[in-house]
């Protein structure tokens, strides 16, 4: 609660600022999702439409409404 949500979509890289309440990455490549400690949101990660991108030691906490981490038509995911 509190903390911002990242939605990101057709960027080509970069990685996602630390502190996020939830994040959402769609069309996008090399993005790099970690240390994060998500929760409240419908969704803590999304990965969707995304290719060559890493999320690694993040934190999921079980008050999201949905799901931890949903990865959906992405390819050469990394976690």
């Amino acid at each position: 609660m509190g903390k911002p949500v990242y939605f990101w979509k057709d960027r080509p890289g970069g990685t996602v600022p630390s502190g996020a309440g939830q994040v959402i990455i769609v069309n996008c490549s090399k993005v790099v999702v970690e240390n994060q400690s998500v929760g409240g949101g419908s969704i803590g990660i999304l990965l969707g439409f995304s290719e060559n991108s890493y999320a690694s030691t993040n934190n999921i906490a079980s008050s999201n409404f949905f799901e931890g981490i949903i990865l959906e038509y992405s390819n050469n995911q990394h976690y």
